[in-house]
């Protein structure tokens, strides 16, 4: 009965060790998550003005054909 007792402290501090990782983990995801659309977004509003500009460029100047 002793070692069934054991296992069963055993077992309850890993479960609480594998929850606490479990949110560590979650928490961490969720950041990544975030950071990961304020950079596309910033990329976005950085990158498309410069796309714009280029396709006026290459549109505005008349292509000559030999």
């Amino acid at each position: 009965m002793k070692v069934l007792e054991n296992r069963g402290v055993t077992d309850e501090e890993r479960i609480g060790q594998l929850q606490r990782e479990l949110e560590a983990a979650i928490l961490l995801g969720e950041d990544t998550d975030r950071k990961f659309e304020e950079v596309t977004s910033r990329r976005y509003y950085i990158a498309f003005p410069v796309v714009v500009r280029l396709r006026k460029l290459l549109y505005a100047v008349p292509l000559s054909l030999p």
